[in-house]
């Protein structure tokens, strides 16, 4: 559930597909988070902060209490994913030194 679905193999992708059909709950929860990570794919800081509203709005009135929680966690960082859409941040660098370092670890 925690990985994009595009990126699921075969098997994982049909567990995903039976846990969705068995539990509804589950995958409302799962299309939650689907629908947040658009927000990324936003031109414009008013439009970024327009989705959020939005999307934050749906899940506070749905019955999925862990949802809530993470909208309600979210909305306190409202801001900075705003400024990620806002100055075009992004952390491939960091994710590229720690690759080297990991790298460096296995070889010594």
């Amino acid at each position: 559930m925690l990985k994009n679905f595009d990126k699921l193999t075969d098997k994982q992708r049909a567990k995903f597909i039976e846990i969705n059909q068995d539990n509804l709950l589950t995958a409302r929860a799962w299309k939650m988070k689907e629908n947040f990570m658009e927000i990324f794919n936003k031109e414009t800081v008013e439009e970024a902060s327009a989705y959020f509203d939005s999307w934050y709005e749906n899940v506070v009135k749905s019955n999925i209490e862990p949802m809530k929680k993470v909208a309600k966690t979210l909305s306190n960082y409202k801001s900075g994913i705003i400024n990620i859409i806002k100055y075009e941040i992004n952390n491939t660098k960091a994710e590229r030194f720690n690759g080297l370092i990991k790298r460096l670890n296995h070889i010594a």
